[in-house]
């Protein structure tokens, strides 16, 4: 036998080897995060007597015995906290904006991955680990503290993601006032280009929060106490300073509260990937985008199961066509 016949077989695309988002799923009683979607996918976009469709169903599982995993307790706390978040959101926004059943869903894996996390990381570490092992050697396993530093979401184009970048804002922030997780130096939001940082410093101001172009100042930190978000093209970052350019290690040693919209950008490349885990080194990150599958296509190994292991939610293009095309079916019906 040849050395090339020797050679491991590639592993299966990222979509199969989510570790936190399969287990989001079995959390709430679900085989996978694909049956997950499917059966709550016509849950409905509102908020029913402070309370969404979709935690309804899901206290219902638990209390029939079916598989969830969360007390019922946590639940209610959890969906509280959300609701009460994104009332702050819609202070000022008219019209006001509300969650799709995914949307809400991915706002509970960030919740509950929070929550589970100030209550203990050792023991959520020693969870993934075992629920990784009995999913299949292609699950990878989360290896220390280090590798809970990170959620990504993965939602498909017009599925919101700034809306959830901002609610994600809210929990973390919320969770930091309750002494339950470290109180960021510096919340920085990176993003391709300048085009997208003007438009999420327009919808952040909408929201409510605090923010101001890095380099800039005047008007940026809002009420005391607050933590503004610092917004910075990510092409912007260099090991070194130079014109228009941000050295990495201006933020070198400080607890970063990291954003990244569009993550899959640069995450292919070793560089810009660098640069982001050196962000949140001492921190959190937080990265948002519709492509990863495409991204990690062409990654090495530890690029791509540190995305496997840090997607807390799957809603990419797949799952929003096979929606978008079962309304269809049924709407002709």
């Amino acid at each position: 036998m040849s050395a090339k016949d020797k050679k491991s077989p590639p592993p299966p695309p990222l979509a199969r080897r989510l570790t936190l988002a399969a287990w989001f799923a079995d959390q709430l009683g679900y085989s996978s995060n694909r049956e997950m979607l499917d059966d709550l996918k016509d849950s409905g976009a509102e908020w029913d007597g402070g309370r969404h469709p979709a935690l309804i169903r899901a206290l219902s599982r638990a209390g029939a015995g079916t598989g969830v995993k969360i007390p019922a307790d946590a639940l209610v706390e959890m969906d509280d906290s959300i609701h009460s978040d994104l009332s702050a959101l819609n202070r000022r926004r008219s019209p006001q904006v509300s969650l799709k059943y995914f949307q809400y869903l991915a706002a509970l894996s960030v919740e509950n991955f929070l929550r589970r996390r100030s209550e203990g990381p050792d023991q959520l570490l020693a969870d993934l680990r075992i629920f990784a092992e009995s999913r299949g050697a292609h699950f990878p396993r989360p290896e220390s503290a280090d590798d809970l530093r990170k959620l990504a979401l993965w939602i498909a184009t017009g599925g919101g993601k700034t809306l959830l970048t901002h609610l994600n804002y809210l929990q973390f922030l919320r969770r930091v006032r309750r002494g339950q997780m470290f109180s960021p130096d510096n919340v920085i939001l990176l993003t391709p280009n300048e085009t997208l940082s003007a438009q999420h410093i327009a919808e952040l101001r909408l929201s409510g929060i605090p923010c101001f172009r890095h380099g800039e100042s005047g008007g940026a930190l809002g009420a005391e106490g607050a933590h503004p978000v610092r917004v910075l093209e990510i092409t912007k970052l260099a090991p070194k300073s130079g014109p228009k350019l941000v050295p990495v290690d201006e933020f070198a040693g400080a607890r970063n509260l990291v954003l990244v919209d569009e993550g899959h950008k640069g995450a292919g490349g070793k560089a810009w990937f660098e640069r982001k885990r050196e962000l949140a080194k001492r921190g959190f990150l937080l990265e948002y985008s519709a492509t990863f599958g495409q991204a990690m296509a062409g990654a090495d190994r530890e690029r791509a199961e540190e995305y496997a292991h840090a997607i807390a939610l799957d809603y990419s293009y797949r799952h929003f066509t096979t929606t978008a095309t079962a309304r269809i079916l049924m709407s002709s019906t």
